[in-house]
């Protein structure tokens, strides 16, 4: 049995976590362009069988759970096509039957597509036809989600995002690309591919020369972000790193890649929310060997955070600002829910005031809650609080 059918005998919590961003992203995405477009695409690249098996038990895979989310809503399941590209014959004839029968029990939906072929290939007979004629492809979101790092080609990565609307969920191994640095004369293609060039993969490997596990991993990510932006245009990048369930290291990252501030924002407001860190809020990781020996692997630096917004407070600010302005910034990987939970706790320890919008001063507790939460709306002012007050 090959690696990649290995992979669907069990449902990890990294799986899990992985579809939970998937599902709640797409859901966001596709509601969003419904109210401009009659036609959508959702095209998972590595769709495997479309089930994994879980002590005996089946857990639908990224296939079923898509097309759930498409038929529950009329006006999606009107306006969504869905592809699904497999490349091992096995699993792409267990993912036929899996989608053919959700497809007879949920007929309100487009027939799937169901392609036995390499990724490289599948996007070709998807994208070839819309090129040679210079026609528009409708909003697309591609799921990028192999075993490894084979089969997964920068420029066909690029070749989609020169259609407009289109957007990438990409599960980035850094853990196999590591692996095949050390590989030597022994490495083949597959960086070059993955990178866009052989060049690219030559410079990586001279600039990774030397370094520490921590150097090696932050310059591999910080040149895939810069090649992705200048090849691909597409500045809004949200990474969420994966720590392996038995060692204290990254094992991969999912990359969100889009064109889009809105999309950015969301993305890193569902990632944070799923994100568990030991500091015991939410974050742009999973920590999960961390979480059992009390090693803090990923450090959020929530007081430099905190910090931070102090910094921005030199006159009275909206909370809109940082709600909205400050998220939509490129470079900002903070989310809404993280600076509305850190004002509350400068709030709370009373480094800030809150006003309302008669710029009289509010505490937490006379301001209505949610979920028995204090509340914080992006109409209030918020101000630092003077020396001496």
């Amino acid at each position: 049995m090959s690696n990649d059918r290995n992979h669907f005998e069990e449902y990890r919590e990294q799986t899990r976590v992985k579809h939970e961003i998937l599902e709640k992203y797409l859901r966001a995405y596709l509601h969003v362009l419904k109210r401009w477009n009659n036609n959508l695409l959702f095209i998972d690249g590595f769709a495997g069988p479309g089930a994994y098996q879980n002590n005996g038990s089946s857990q639908p895979g990224s296939p079923i759970r898509a097309l759930s989310l498409i038929s529950s809503d009329a006006e999606l399941a009107k306006r969504v096509t869905t592809v699904f590209i497999e490349k091992d014959k096995q699993l792409h004839e267990d993912l036929q039957a899996e989608v053919q029968s959700f497809y007879r029990d949920n007929p309100n939906i487009r027939e799937p597509i169901c392609l036995n072929n390499e990724f490289r290939e599948g996007m070709e007979i998807m994208l070839q036809p819309f090129e040679k004629k210079s026609r528009s492809l409708a909003p697309t979101f591609l799921f990028v989600d192999p075993c490894g790092v084979n089969g997964v080609y920068f420029d066909t990565l690029a070749r989609l995002m020169n259609f407009g609307s289109c957007e990438i969920f990409l599960f980035f191994n850094i853990d196999g690309i590591r692996r095949i640095l050390g590989l030597g004369e022994a490495r083949g293609d597959t960086l070059a591919q993955f990178f866009g060039s052989d060049r690219e993969a030559e410079d990586l490997l001279k600039a990774i020369e030397n370094k520490s596990s921590t150097e090696k991993e932050d310059l591999i990510i910080a040149r895939y972000y810069d090649i992705v932006k200048r090849d691909i245009g597409a500045n809004y990048i949200t990474g969420f790193r994966i720590e392996k369930e038995n060692r204290r290291t990254v094992s991969h990252y999912l990359i969100h890649i889009t064109r889009h501030e809105l999309g950015f924002r969301i993305m890193k407001s569902i990632m944070w929310g799923v994100g568990k860190t030991e500091a015991g809020r939410g974050g742009l990781a999973l920590m999960q060997k961390s979480l059992t020996d009390g090693h803090v692997l990923f450090d959020p630096e929530w007081d430099a955070f905190k910090q931070s917004i102090l910094k921005e407070l030199t006159a009275p600010r909206k909370a809109d600002y940082f709600y909205h302005d400050l998220t939509s910034r490129s470079d900002n990987l903070f989310c809404e829910p993280a600076y509305r939970e850190a004002l509350l706790e400068l709030e709370q320890v009373g480094s800030i005031i809150v006003l309302d919008s008669k710029g009289k001063p509010t505490t937490a507790s006379t301001r209505r809650r949610y979920n028995g939460k204090p509340t914080l709306s992006d109409k209030h002012t918020i101000t630092i609080r003077s020396q001496g007050k």
